[in-house]
């Protein structure tokens, strides 16, 4: 958790303002990230590889990832998902077999 601690942090992300942990269905059990989705106080949504795939945008491809899951990037595309954005806040950033990317959630104010 200290990863994405650090990663809030540096990009001056206020923990109150997380809206939802997000990933791929393979994860939804995973140990790591139900913990932090705890921690943060905050749902853990996951996402189809078929769901991911319709996610439209410029993705951090991984052949690897691809071979796991079927689709190429989880981080980006399931963090789009669940924002509906048109474009990431964060890129994919890896440290230790983890990765976070940051979406922001359109939001409009009319007076």
């Amino acid at each position: 958790h200290s990863f994405v601690m650090d990663i809030l942090k540096r990009e001056h992300i206020y923990l109150a303002s997380i809206a939802c942990v997000t990933s791929i269905d393979l994860k939804k059990e995973e140990e790591a990230i139900v913990s932090l989705a705890k921690e943060l106080q905050v749902p853990f949504f996951t996402y189809s590889s078929q769901e991911l795939l319709t996610v439209t945008g410029d993705f951090t491809s991984s052949d690897f990832v691809k071979n796991i899951t079927g689709v190429d990037n989880v981080c980006e595309r399931s963090s789009l998902a669940y924002s509906h954005a048109k474009e990431l806040y964060l890129r994919k950033t890896p440290q230790d077999g983890c990765t976070i990317a940051i979406s922001l959630i359109p939001m409009e104010f009319h007076f």
